[in-house]
């Protein structure tokens, strides 16, 4: 540890000053070389001649002298003509009851040697080892070679790869050899840690993926039960740890806000969560999306501000191809600076609008729409085009972006229809934003602080192809949800931001306790707005305290 003179230490500092003071050695001074003599009369003290000689302590004793150190003496300590092992402070302290393992065949939850510390036969813990080198981007196998200075070629039979804990789960072992530019580990955002062990002439290759997900809730410890956080996790497969989807506990008594996005790892040996913590956000206006042009799953970087931000190999949320340059969007940095999520802005998401119907400028009334917007209000519009006939036509009850210029017309465009759905057939027979019997659906299920949504099973999208029955809702979700009965021709609407905040609705075949339900998904299968038309005789479970 080296600090300046006037700079306090930190605890992690203060730690490692313990931990090296209790694997230090003991000696014992041979005083007999040394003659000190003081003088009262004015306090000096006087040395003459000699110089102190200090001789390692000792001890035959294995249980206590091997505890921490199982170094020998080989004949040269303090006790004269004794074979054995030094003495180590923490096993004089502890009497050999605290005990160090770093043998080989103990390896931490990521798979990274490590060193095991017991008191009396109990585990304190296990810590991992210092790497010899670190990467949180892609490393090519002849760049490891250099950075280790290895000077001839470590076979693959001798190198051992875990990701996320597990042996050749996704990664298989290659010789670690010079100029070697073809194979590669790791990747952005993935902590890549290599550990050479000069002795067996051997190297073990960690990868620690980082995810990302919301915190649903806190619980308190009670009993014999430790605090703990709920994760819910997010993304796609890839974008997760593999087998893993829902919630995740993590025991921790930290203190995390519900719905705040956290960064998270994931041990897939012991199939738990081994960290949280707190994922900083940027928000801003994209100014570039770049994405590879045969790859949509290549999410390469965004520039908001004037600043370039690189994705991370799992980054979730948007896709960057999905990104509409020059509106605003929040993104979520990993602990290395890549973006682990995207998202838009809560002022973006108001651009999204449910159209009811629209009026052609055939009438005395011109280019009109009625809008159902995501924070609930409804308006009469006056638009840039004729979307009721013609090439610029949009369908009734189609969710679109709706942008207004300084003088107020608006100019509508309908979302993709791929990403676009309805739980029930086209309102073919809709009138002037009359629903029709045949739009409200019998299965609907959404529940608050519940992150699926369970649709019809004759749920499409408006280009024609199935849905799937269960969509995700978050904490930026927007829910716009109609007083029971109230279709698009009326004007009692609430709205929600969050799933969290939304009510319960659960829709069932008996009359009029059906729903009918819009919504579009820019990214997967997360909800990024959804219009809510329960019939009539659905009860809807709401709390005055959740209503925004």
């Amino acid at each position: 540890i080296s600090v300046q003179d006037n700079t306090q230490l930190t605890r992690n500092q203060v730690a490692q000053l313990a931990l090296n003071a209790l694997q230090a050695t003991m000696v014992d001074a041979d005083d007999n070389t040394l003659n000190i003599t003081t003088s009262t009369g004015d306090a000096t003290t006087t040395v003459q001649g000699g110089k102190v000689n200090y001789i390692v302590r000792a001890s035959t004793d294995r249980k206590v002298a091997t505890a921490i150190s199982a170094t020998e003496t080989g004949g040269s300590s303090s006790v004269t003509g004794l074979n054995g092992w030094t003495i180590e402070l923490g096993e004089q302290l502890y009497n050999g009851n605290l005990v160090k393992r770093d043998t080989n065949a103990i390896t931490d939850e990521f798979g990274r040697p490590a060193t095991e510390w017991r008191l009396k036969g109990e585990k304190i813990g296990v810590y991992n080892d210092e790497p010899d080198v670190t990467y949180t981007k892609s490393v090519k196998v002849g760049e490891i070679y250099k950075d280790l200075g290895l000077n001839r070629t470590i076979p693959a039979s001798r190198v051992t790869v875990y990701v996320d804990g597990v042996e050749n789960s996704n990664q298989t072992a290659k010789a670690i050899k010079g100029g070697d530019d073809t194979n590669k580990y790791g990747d952005n955002g993935i902590l890549t840690q290599v550990f050479y062990d000069q002795d067996a002439d051997s190297v073990v290759i960690t990868e620690i993926n980082t995810y990302t997900g919301e915190i649903a809730r806190s619980v308190a410890a009670s009993g014999t039960k430790d605090a703990y956080v709920v994760i819910t996790t997010e993304g796609n497969a890839g974008e997760r740890p593999a087998g893993v989807s829902g919630n995740l506990n993590y025991e921790t008594d930290a203190s995390f806000d519900n719905d705040v996005r956290v960064l998270y790892t994931y041990s897939q040996s012991t199939e738990e969560v081994m960290s949280v913590k707190v994922a900083e956000s940027v928000e801003g206006t994209v100014t570039r999306a770049e994405n590879s042009n045969t790859n949509d799953n290549d999410r390469k970087a965004l520039t908001i501000d004037d600043h370039r931000y690189t994705a991370s190999a799992n980054s979730a949320g948007e896709r960057t191809s999905d990104v509409t340059v020059k509106n605003d969007y929040v993104v979520y940095l990993d602990a290395y600076g890549y973006i682990i999520y995207i998202e838009e802005s809560e002022v973006a998401i108001n651009n999204y609008a449910l159209l009811i119907n629209t009026a052609s400028n055939s009438t005395f009334i011109g280019n009109r729409a009625r809008l159902l917007f995501t924070d609930g209000t409804i308006k009469n519009v006056e638009t840039e085009k004729n979307y009721n006939t013609g090439s610029d036509k949009i369908n009734d009850y189609t969710i679109v972006t709706a942008r207004v210029d300084a003088d107020g017309v608006y100019t509508l465009k309908a979302v993709d229809s791929t990403k676009s759905f309805r739980n029930v057939a086209l309102h073919t027979g809709a009138t002037n934003g009359a629903l029709a019997a045949a739009d409200y659906a019998d299965t609907f299920n959404m529940k608050s602080d519940k992150a699926g949504i369970t649709v019809d099973s004759s749920a499409k999208s408006y280009s024609g192809a199935a849905a799937t029955t269960v969509y995700n809702a978050n904490s930026a979700t927007a829910i716009v949800v109609a007083d029971a009965g109230v279709d698009g021709s009326g004007s009692d609407f609430t709205a929600y931001t969050g799933i969290k905040n939304a009510p319960t609705i659960t829709a069932t075949s008996t009359a009029n306790q059906g729903v009918a339900a819009y919504w579009f998904c820019k990214s997967g299968k997360m909800i990024t707005a959804m219009f809510v038309f329960p019939e009539s005789a659905l009860e809807i479970e709401d709390s005055s305290n959740k209503l925004l």
